[in-house]
């Protein structure tokens, strides 16, 4: 009857080392693949940084090569021409209309041009 227990723990003991294997060559399928994955994006990052021509405004779409300058932000461009179009937009307003902002206030606490705000 000993025996017998032996025998069975002994081949409990294969089962789990055998399952324990397949899932390890699982584990470590599924991490070459993401390693994989990463050296991908590291090239396509590399590349693009050389290349200015992947470089382009977020606004209009024009590449680096098509304006005269892109301003760099947080993950984002934009080119000289929109920032005219945007500073051009900014001051269409009257200045009356125009009030100063104060730290103090958010934008929408600034005061209108009819006294309202």
């Amino acid at each position: 009857m000993i025996f017998g227990n032996r025998r069975q723990l002994e081949r409990d003991i294969v089962d789990a080392l055998e399952s324990m294997k397949d899932v390890t060559e699982k584990l470590f399928e599924h991490v070459q693949n993401r390693v994989g994955e990463i050296e991908d994006r590291v090239k396509t990052a590399e590349g693009a940084a050389a290349d200015p021509d992947t470089l382009h405004c977020a606004f209009c779409g024009k590449s680096r090569t098509k304006v005269r300058q892109l301003i760099a932000g947080p993950g984002v461009h934009i080119c000289n021409e929109c920032v005219l179009l945007c500073v051009e937009i900014l001051f269409e307003e009257t200045p009356a209309e125009v009030r100063p902002f104060t730290s103090e206030q958010t934008p929408d606490q600034q005061e209108t041009p009819d006294g309202v705000g």
